[in-house]
């Protein structure tokens, strides 16, 4: 099942029903904005597929 990342604050969800970030209000990302590719790994920092940087967090993933 693909991942929702926040890329401002890290938050991630697997659930489908969710498109806004509950901490920050940011839209969550279902795929990377570079390649296109799902997120398929929970804390990914960087795309699996074309490694861009995905999360710019001001926060530490927890």
């Amino acid at each position: 099942m693909p991942f929702y990342i926040c890329e401002h604050c890290a938050f991630e969800t697997q659930d489908p029903k969710m498109k806004i970030c509950e901490r920050c209000k940011s839209v969550l990302l279902l795929k990377c904005p570079y390649c296109g590719k799902p997120m398929e790994k929970t804390r990914t920092i960087y795309c699996g597929h074309c490694g861009e940087k995905l999360k710019i967090s001001i926060c530490p993933i927890q």
